[in-house]
């Protein structure tokens, strides 16, 4: 098995819709990419409202389903 932790800090532009969004469409990669084991994806919530961090640990059983997911993941952030 393969383990990997992401990262990321939205721009203060970014509005709560499309984080929310953006969370939705992380999480549904599991039951889209054949090999995800588990995805887990939340907010760490600051002090600062107009900033999120996002944190995820991703599973997969192959190094294809892991290029498959980075991917998508770099797509649905854009």
């Amino acid at each position: 098995m393969i383990r990997h932790v992401v990262l990321c800090r939205f721009r203060r532009d970014v509005s709560e819709v499309a984080i929310a969004q953006i969370f939705a469409a992380l999480k549904a990669l599991q039951h889209q990419i054949d090999g995800i084991i588990a995805i887990t994806a939340g907010r760490d919530n600051k002090l600062i409202p107009q900033s999120a961090e996002v944190r995820m640990t991703m599973r997969w059983t192959t190094p294809e389903v892991r290029e498959q997911l980075i991917k998508r993941i770099d797509a649905i952030s854009r």
